[in-house]
């Protein structure tokens, strides 16, 4: 699955209601082609997120959600940058997905998931997280490692919702990825 053109929109259109509204952080460390992925509850994988909360912004809910699934700071971490509204999951579902990213430094990354049994929902909503390579051409054991461990292959799992379409849209924005993968 490649994130089509067009598909993340910057806003709602007028002609398209939404019912509800609901938002994804990808939290990515590009330096080292690191993203932050969670285990979720239900077994699935998916992005840090939830629903807005009436008088939220979508910017609030993912400041909010950030501190409740994973204990993390939004402040601390740095800006939260949108990405848009999945225009497809839109359309399909009635459910606006507004997409943030956030550039983090490596050891925030692994700061959020050392602390993360500390998180205010953690074994509520989240199981655990799980840093993931993306560029294994870039890891200095990618000579030693089998042609089997791809972020093609990790992005085959199960991922909830629209996560997977919204991973790969923040990686290519933030030029983690460079060709869209063939899932």
């Amino acid at each position: 699955m490649s994130t089509q053109p067009g598909r993340f929109i910057p806003t709602i259109p007028a002609e398209v209601e939404a019912s509800r509204h609901a938002v994804h952080v990808a939290l990515l460390a590009p330096a080292d082609a690191l993203a932050l992925v969670i285990a979720r509850a239900d077994g699935l994988l998916g992005l840090p997120g939830g629903f807005v909360d009436p008088g939220e912004t979508p910017r609030v809910a993912a400041a909010r959600e950030l501190y409740e699934e994973l204990g993390a700071s939004a402040s601390t971490l740095g800006p939260l940058e949108p990405l848009g509204v999945d225009r497809e999951w839109l359309t399909r579902t009635g459910l606006a997905t507004h997409l943030f990213w956030c550039r983090c430094a490596t050891e925030q990354l692994r700061a959020i998931v050392r602390g993360l049994a500390d998180a205010p929902h953690f074994l509520q909503e989240i199981m655990g997280a799980l840093l993931v390579h993306t560029d294994l051409r870039r890891h200095p054991a990618a000579a030693k490692l089998r042609r089997r461990a791809s972020l093609e292959n990790f992005a085959r799992h199960r991922f909830v919702a629209n996560s997977r379409a919204q991973l790969l849209h923040a990686l290519t924005q933030a030029g983690m990825l460079e060709t869209p993968l063939a899932l």
